[in-house]
């Protein structure tokens, strides 16, 4: 259901006061299925993993990976921009995984504070691509992510492919690990174990108010995502705020256009568009920050979002000289 899926708050995803000693489940969470996909506890794991770095096109970016002696897949290298490349990755090897049974991917990840996406793979035409999830990492900090299936994108060399068709859960052949953020230099990313997983319907679901709590879901969503992007960009971490920003927008206008009020769903779409056009991290974060007030006040003119809420963004949302 749209609700269960709209806590695809991967970037509120992810346990942020979680540190060295271990992340808490998930935060609102809870899942009637699991299965391993990604287990790292025997060194032998490593068989099942290769890497495919920008080289294959004449890049000079450096990845690979090893097995830790605690048990941790760990993706490493550096990344390089010359002569057009900028990508490293790795990838599972075997038979094909069919998740029909699960929605979701979770990840238990440690990353160095850079963004990397979750590759997922198959078996449809698409030249050089596959299907994507981008997630900001916390340096130094383990993360818990929920990444919904239904909100992978395909993409094939970081270009979307609107053309592709919808990814089938039963046709996902192995997943992978890619950093591609336009940034140069080392890199570093632990993965702990990768789960695939049903999301349990929350409490009130199918009680006929699913548009009502769809709705405050959708303000929700933007009121955290300015909350976590906020302090990001204010401690010099633009990137890592943007991304939050479109992470949320490209999320509720896949799943929701035609829930929300078409006004929200044009600003957010229309934020989206021109912040693709932007170079610059700190003019797309502000392009995507006003792309998510244009859509909450929307919601808020629709009388959807309540009012304790309402108000309590507006204070936030005025009067601040960062994002």
């Amino acid at each position: 259901m749209l609700y269960a899926a709209l806590f695809l708050v991967a970037p509120m995803a992810v346990n942020p006061g979680a540190g060295e000693e271990g992340s808490r489940p998930v935060t609102g969470q809870a899942f009637s299925e699991s299965r391993i996909v990604g287990d790292f506890q025997d060194a032998a794991a490593s068989e099942d993993w290769f890497a495919v770095n920008d080289t294959v096109m004449g890049g000079f970016s450096q990845g690979t990976f090893r097995i830790t002696d605690d048990g941790m897949l760990m993706f490493y290298g550096s990344v390089s921009l010359d002569n057009n490349g900028g990508f490293a990755s790795i990838r599972s090897r075997g038979p094909a995984l069919d998740l029909s049974a699960y929605d979701s991917l979770v990840v238990r990840l440690r990353g160095d504070g850079r963004e990397y996406s979750c590759s997922v793979r198959t078996d449809y035409p698409i030249m050089a691509g596959a299907y994507y999830f981008d997630v900001p990492t916390r340096a130094g900090q383990w993360q818990e992510i929920h990444l919904p299936l239904r909100s992978f994108q395909a993409r094939s060399f970081g270009r979307p492919l609107t053309a592709a068709p919808p990814l089938n859960a039963r046709d996902i052949r192995g997943i992978g690990f890619i950093i591609a953020d336009k940034q140069e230099g080392p890199f570093k990313l632990e993965i702990d174990w990768v789960k695939a997983v049903r999301a349990l319907d929350p409490p009130g679901a199918g009680d006929g108010n699913e548009e009502t709590d769809l709705h405050a879901t959708a303000g929700s969503l933007i009121e955290a995502a300015i909350a976590r992007g906020t302090p990001l960009f204010n401690a010099g971490q633009p990137e890592a705020c943007a991304a939050i920003y479109e992470l949320i927008a490209r999320s509720l206008v896949d799943l929701c256009a035609h829930e929300l009020p078409p006004t929200a769903v044009a600003a957010l779409r229309d934020g989206l568009r021109e912040a693709r056009q932007e170079d610059d991290p700190v003019k797309r974060a502000w392009i995507l920050r006003g792309a998510l007030d244009a859509a909450w006040n929307r919601l808020r003119q629709t009388d959807l979002v309540p009012r304790a809420e309402s108000s309590t963004l507006s204070a936030r949302g005025t009067g601040l000289s960062a994002v």
